[in-house]
Formats: structure tokens, sequence, C-alpha cells
């Protein structure tokens, strides 16, 4: 019986989409047989240094769509998380094995992974997302925890008008980025929260934007990550 949840379920569907649909390069029917397999490996149980080993299969018989992997992996570590370590012992995600999986793969995943675990504490408790509540009451609420995310985010922190930026003005704001850390994902999280242009018109502007789908295809995660949590 497959373990694999809306959320994740739906951000799988999102990313491989908008990926073969902003990479003219990428062939769409690989796309769907890169998604049967990632389905199929976030719906199974196994323990996670097997999953992540199915992973990197996956992108050797697909290269492809290596761009993808990093953000592929968050979605893996949400997926075991929330369904393979619940069937463990309850006292899993604090062991020893599991503390050395996360440290032995510390630098495999994105500076997304801390978006999906706001956007889940916000959909449970019912709070409306925004970035000023992203940054500064979730990121940045402990100095001490978070202070390599602050200097991360301080770029986007010193523009108090981000909230009102339309997508034109992020892609602009990422050509002069001086922050290699978010140099992939800051355009699809601020055009997450961006509320000034449609949906329609942020995805143009995105397949058209050169970063040859990888942009798009984040942008989509985000928004079927985010859907998938409100209807599950």
């Amino acid at each position: 019986m497959s373990q694999i949840i809306a959320p994740i379920s739906e951000a799988l569907q999102a990313m491989i989409a908008g990926f073969t649909e902003g990479n003219p390069e990428v062939n769409a029917e690989e796309g769907q047989n890169v998604l049967s397999s990632l389905v199929t490996l976030m719906g199974h149980s196994s323990e996670f240094p097997s999953k992540l080993k199915e992973l990197d299969a996956i992108f050797d018989a697909h290269p492809a769509f290596e761009p993808l992997y990093h953000y592929l992996f968050d979605l893996l570590m949400l997926s075991f998380i929330a369904s393979d370590a619940n069937a463990m012992d309850e006292q899993y995600l604090e062991s020893e094995e599991w503390l050395k999986i996360e440290e032995e793969t510390s630098d495999q995943g994105s500076e997304l992974l801390n978006l999906y675990i706001y956007l889940q504490e916000a959909v449970a408790e019912e709070v409306r997302v925004n970035l000023d509540d992203y940054l500064r009451e979730f990121l940045l609420a402990d100095d001490d925890l978070y202070q390599d995310d602050f200097f991360i985010y301080e770029e986007i922190l010193k523009k108090e008008d981000m909230e009102e930026a339309g997508i034109e003005d992020i892609l602009d704001m990422a050509r002069h980025s001086e922050s290699p850390e978010l140099e992939e994902v800051m355009v699809p999280m601020l055009a997450f929260f961006c509320r000034q242009d449609s949906r329609e018109t942020i995805e143009q502007a995105l397949k058209n934007d050169g970063s040859k789908g990888l942009h798009l295809a984040l942008y989509k995660t985000i928004h079927g990550f985010y859907h998938g949590l409100k209807e599950s």
C-alpha cells in the first residue's frame, strides 16, 4: 500500500511538470518515467539510506534531471519522516542512527526544506503565509540557532518592499544577488510569496528567465506542496 502523502505527491508532479515545461531540451515522456519512479520510491517503506541509493539510481538513469537532485532530496527527507519514520520506534528521529544520517547528508538538501516545514506549521496553525512571517517569525526567530540563515537572507531582509515586489523586480534582484546560497531558490521562493502578479504571469516569466525550467519547476513544487497540505 502506498504511503506517499498528498503534499509530497502534488509537489513531485508539479516539479516534473514545471521542469519539462520550462526546458525544451528535456523529453516530456522521460519526465513521466522519472515521476513514476519517484512516486514508487517515496510510496514504499524502506530505510532512508536505501531510499537515497534508489534516488541516486534514478538520476544515474536520467541525467537530464540532475538539476532537481537537491530539491528531490528535500522531498525524500520529508516523505521519509512523514511515512517511514512514523512506522518505526517513536524515538527513531532522535536516535544516534538518524542523527548520523542527518549529519552525513547535511549538504544534499536545499533551503527550500525550511520553507516546507514553515508551510506545514502555518497550515496546521491556520496562519496566513507571508514572506515577513516566514523570515522573521519562523526562520530567524531564534538568533542563536539561525545565525547562518540570517546572512543568507540578509539582502532580502534589507529590502523592506519585497512583499510588494512583482516578478520582474524579483528576477532583477536575483540577477544582482551576492548570496550564492540562494542563487537557485531565491526566485521561486520570493515568487511564491508574490501577491502583485498572477500565477499565470509569474509562470510565464519564469518559463522565459533563462533557468532552463528550474525556477518554474521549484515555483510549481512549492505551490503543489502547499496545496497538498491544505487539501489533506
